[in-house]
């Protein structure tokens, strides 16, 4: 981080707490439910979707513009992939699910497009 602005920082730090977000939100209703760990398989297919989307749309090298596209791209192909998995583990309440994917990849999207925006120069 040595040679940053501090607005790249603090968009580094942002996207850091947001990365943190789906796996705490995970862990606590695992543990709040005496194990239940559909909502983490459900992060990490939502993080699988996103990074995929941001990795191959080489989001790093992109100028801001394009990086918020491509963010928006994620988040569909994140959120359809931790419903999907939702269904497959057997969540049943549409709402719910679509609800909780869509939160999760959001989380990953600004994750990654800060991530990478905070790699530009300011």
């Amino acid at each position: 981080m040595a040679g940053r602005s501090s607005r790249q920082r603090r968009l580094y730090l942002v996207s850091v707490v947001f990365g943190v977000l789906p796996i705490l939100f995970a862990l606590i209703r695992a543990f709040s439910t005496k194990y239940d760990l559909r909502m983490l398989w459900m992060a990490f297919a939502s993080f699988f979707g996103v990074a995929l989307v941001m990795w191959s749309g080489h989001a790093r090298q992109r100028p801001r513009k394009s990086v918020l596209s491509l963010a928006a791209i994620a988040l569909v192909a994140g959120t359809v992939l931790a419903a999907l998995t939702a269904m497959w583990l057997g969540a049943t309440a549409p709402f719910g699910i679509w609800a909780v994917a869509f939160v999760l990849s959001l989380c990953w999207a600004a994750s990654h497009a800060l991530d990478s925006l905070s790699r530009q120069d300011a």
